[in-house]
Order: structure tokens, then C-alpha cells, then sequence
């Protein structure tokens, strides 16, 4: 596990931070479910390790508890961005004409990207890159 060295912030620095990273990190997460084999996945991989870096780094309270919680992040990164059949339709066709690319959404999408999320929001609080696996 990696040391983070950093100064800890109050909660409404952190969920600001996190407010302002969900959708790009929720993005980027449909990205890597939908499209695994585009020669941009290790890119969006990258980029995901190092906002987990920022979210792990802003998780540290100035009060004892942590900033987030497991409810707080997965309804930002999951529930209010990819939740709903409408969501991921919309998402899909910016990925489809950003990348120039067909996607065919399997069946359980929600399920695989729920889990993929979950692994994330895991990797958040024990600081390393597990999700990627």
C-alpha cells in the first residue's frame, strides 16, 4: 500500500472535490467496461488511478471521522450519473461519437458497472488500485 502525504480537508472541501470529479470518474469507468480493448483504455485507467489518488487524499478528515463514506461515494459516482437505463443511453452515444465506435450495452451493464464502482469506492479507502484487476 502507498503512503499518501497529505493535510486533511473539511468535508464540504472534500465533497466539492468529489463533486467535481464524479462524472469524468463515472465516465471514464463506462469507458473501460464498454470499450476494454480500445487503444485508449490504459489512458482512461491511468487517469481513473489518479483521481482515486485525489479522492483517497481529500478522504482525510480534519475531524476524526473520514470525508466520505461508502453511501456518499456511490451515489456520486454511481447512482446520480449511470443509475438509470436514460443515463447510460446518453453517456453511450458521446462515447460512441467521441470515439467514432458502436457499443452494444450488455444486458447487465448496471451490474457490471455497480461492481466495477464498488471496487473503486473500495480502492478509495485502502489506498491502492484493486479495481483494476
Amino acid at each position: 500500500m502507498e503512503t499518501v502525504y497529505a493535510l486533511s480537508f473539511s468535508r464540504p472541501k472534500a465533497l466539492e472535490r468529489l463533486d467535481n470529479l464524479s462524472l469524468t470518474i463515472s465516465e471514464h469507468i463506462f469507458k473501460v467496461c464498454v470499450l476494454p480493448k480500445h487503444e485508449s483504455a490504459n489512458h482512461w485507467k491511468n487517469e481513473l488511478v489518479s483521481w482515486r489518488k485525489q479522492l483517497t487524499r481529500y478522504n482525510q478528515s480534519k475531524m476524526k471521522s473520514l470525508n466520505y463514506n461508502t453511501v456518499t461515494l456511490k451515489k456520486y459516482l454511481y447512482l446520480e450519473p449511470l443509475g438509470t437505463d436514460q443515463d447510460l443511453a446518453v453517456l453511450k452515444k458521446m462515447v460512441e461519437l467521441d470515439y467514432s465506435v458502436s457499443i452494444n450495452l450488455p444486458n447487465n451493464i448496471h451490474k457490471l458497472l455497480e461492481k466495477k464502482i464498488d471496487l473503486y469506492i473500495e480502492s478509495v479507502f485502502e489506498n491502492n488500485d484493486n479495481w483494476r484487476k
